[in-house]
């Protein structure tokens, strides 16, 4: 019997206009299974002093501070923790408000990290991921995924678009592949989108471009399809335990080909690689 993978993660593009204090409520979710303590709130650079949350919050006074955070014209992004350790983070949620727009086509991020708890079962990584539908939808994203691992670094390097190195080693399989989406961020979710992962969004146009729906039902034969938002998604296997699977490979590697016309270019050789 399969392990769940002991990480999940969120990363999503949007436009940031609906980057406002109504996304407090995920904040205080009890579907993260781990109760956020930290709100860091990060200055937008010129603005006056945004509002400031020393040590930890208590539960009680939680959602009040992220609507704050999320709220303050001063603020350019927000990062909900558990803890500043990071042995001992085993959540985080950090959105992009959308204020820092420097010009017409930037685009913004918003990503997330859960580490399951050791009773965690299949229905609470479920739950967690319907809660990651709910905050892509409230933001309005244009394009995200939902990644699964075991390893720290690489999870960190699929959410934030920075690899690693270990002892002069990368830490993350593909760093190439990350650099790329770095250099082409504003062009997420708009002319382009990532490899996929185990859950991928993909907007109207995105689907338009790859022959519609029904063809990459017929070509992946996904087991899990539904709308989220504007957004349509897709996962490669109803389990996390599967996530890695053989036949959840297979239709990785017919997905990320059906995507290759519109996925971010990825320097050397042009191949699909697992």
């Amino acid at each position: 019997m399969r392990e769940m993978a002991h990480l999940l993660g969120m990363q999503c593009m949007h436009a940031g206009a609906a980057a406002s204090a109504r996304l407090a409520d995920p904040a205080v979710d009890p579907r993260w299974l781990h109760r956020f303590r930290l709100v860091d709130a990060h200055p937008l650079f010129g603005a006056p002093a945004p509002p400031s949350f020393p040590g930890q919050v208590a539960a009680a006074k939680f959602r009040e501070a992220a609507r704050e955070a999320l709220a303050s014209p001063s603020v350019d992004k927000v990062t909900f923790a558990v803890s500043k350790k990071d042995a001992a983070d085993h959540a985080h949620w950090r959105v992009e408000t959308g204020r820092d727009a420097r010009t017409p086509t930037t685009r913004f991020a918003a990503n997330a990290k859960w580490k399951a708890p050791e009773a965690a079962t299949e229905a609470a990584a479920a739950a967690w991921v319907e809660m990651q539908h709910a905050i892509l939808e409230a933001l309005g994203a244009t394009h995200g995924v939902i990644v699964t691992a075991t390893n720290a670094w690489v999870m960190h390097a699929e959410l934030f678009f920075e690899t690693s190195t270990v002892d002069g080693k990368e830490m993350h399989p593909h760093p190439d592949e990350i650099a790329a989406y770095r250099a082409n961020r504003d062009q997420l979710g708009e002319r382009y989108v990532r490899k996929p992962r185990w859950g991928t969004y993909l907007n109207p146009a995105h689907v338009a471009a790859v022959g519609g729906r029904d063809k990459i039902v017929a070509v992946v034969a996904p087991p899990v399809v539904r709308d989220v938002g504007n957004l349509w998604y897709v996962q490669l296997s109803e389990r996390v335990a599967d996530s890695t699977a053989p036949e959840t490979r297979a239709r990785w590697r017919a997905f990320a080909e059906l995507l290759a016309p519109i996925t971010v270019s990825v320097p050397g050789p042009a191949t699909v690689r697992d």
